[in-house]
């Protein structure tokens, strides 16, 4: 399946580089029909029609410097005269300077046609110089007719010459922007087949590329759901598996539950249990401290228990003895010197009891004892 999407991936790259490149042709090939059509459009609008105008403005001219010169020959006047033939110079050096920025303008072609309009102007200044001077000289009618006559017969054909040659400057100026506007149709017109044939091959490449990738792309998507539809089912199946352990769980949880309860009830049992023997525990640690100062007592009785038993054994030894010498003298009872058990002289005429037997040799044991 990667391998799939892989090569959809490389067909939607090669469409879109085809794309790209036929984009950049056409943008190739439409620059340079649009250099063409504004070189031609700069040249019409820098070159063609100021010099077209410049030649209309020097025509002009000349007409009218061909009318002030016949207006001089009938004028009777010098300061008319004057006067017009300042306005003839000033109207002269103004088609001269025409003519010189028509030069700076013009094509090779339009420069040597140019070049034989500054020529046929030389003679034609110099007919015109000359009918001038006859025009002021002329002093009556006739010889201001024969001027005339002069003038249509030489400055006519000059002026006609110089105009003539001005007019071809401008044919051809005119040519060349015609050539130049040829040139932008034509720039134009094979734009607009190569944005046309631009256009569709394009159109036609993404048209193919959209039908191959739409094909393989539903090939891959039908593969796909069909890998997870059976996903889907193996989650429904573990889901159904997840629910019954669940189920399962949840019933083991409960016996845990109420096996934890159980258990928590025995822990507070043997909680119970724990705090009465600790109390058993601090009661038996008094017991045994009151046992062991019992035992104390008991052992400093015996001890002068013990000791009491000696002096008992002590005054028995001493006892037996008197005894013994007693029974061995009883003639000697009665006599006044003797002397008695307990170490004193009788009485005479009274005969001394014998101490009970109980209250012989007591020895005191004290009130530890009788206590024990």
């Amino acid at each position: 399946m990667s391998k799939k999407v892989w090569t959809i991936g490389k067909r939607i790259s090669f469409g879109f580089a085809a794309v790209l490149v036929i984009m950049i042709a056409l943008g190739a090939l439409i620059w340079t029909r649009l250099q063409t059509v504004q070189g031609c459009a700069t040249d019409v609008a820098s070159r063609s029609i100021p010099s077209l105008e410049l030649l209309a403005d020097a025509k002009g001219t000349a007409n009218e410097l061909r009318a002030l010169t016949f207006k001089h020959i009938g004028s009777p006047n010098p300061a008319d005269m004057d006067k017009l033939e300042a306005n003839i110079a000033g109207d002269a050096d103004q088609v001269t300077k025409d003519l010189d920025d028509f030069e700076k303008l013009a094509s090779p072609e339009a420069k040597a046609l140019a070049e034989q309009a500054k020529a046929k102007r030389e003679s034609y200044r110099a007919v015109r110089a000359e009918i001038l001077v006859l025009s002021r000289a002329a002093t009556n009618a006739e010889m201001s007719a024969q001027v005339y006559q002069k003038a249509r017969a030489e400055l006519d054909p000059a002026t006609a010459a110089c105009i003539e040659t001005m007019s071809q400057c401008q044919a051809q100026v005119r040519k060349e922007a015609e050539s130049s506007g040829a040139a932008v149709v034509a720039a134009v017109h094979s734009g607009n087949w190569v944005l046309y044939l631009g256009v569709t091959a394009s159109l036609v490449l993404a048209l193919g590329l959209g039908v191959v990738i739409t094909r393989s792309t539903s090939a891959v998507l039908h593969r796909l759901t069909g890998a997870l539809d059976d996903g889907a089912n193996q989650v429904a199946t573990a889901a159904n598996q997840v629910s019954s352990s669940s189920q399962s769980l949840a019933r083991g949880s409960g016996e845990q539950a109420a096996s934890i309860e159980e258990t928590s009830s025995s822990l507070e049992e043997i909680a119970s249990m724990s705090r009465n023997n600790a109390d058993l525990t601090g009661k038996c640690k008094e017991w045994m401290g009151e046992v062991r100062t019992v035992v104390a007592n008991v052992d400093r009785l015996l001890t002068e228990t013990g000791v009491s038993i000696q002096e008992i054994n002590r005054s028995s030894e001493a006892t037996g003895k008197v005894t013994a010498v007693t029974a061995a003298t009883p003639a000697k009872a009665a006599a006044p010197r003797t002397v008695n058990g307990n170490g004193r002289h009788p009485v005479a005429g009274k005969a001394e009891k014998p101490a009970p037997a109980g209250r012989r040799n007591k020895i005191p044991l004290g009130d530890d004892f009788k206590d024990f």
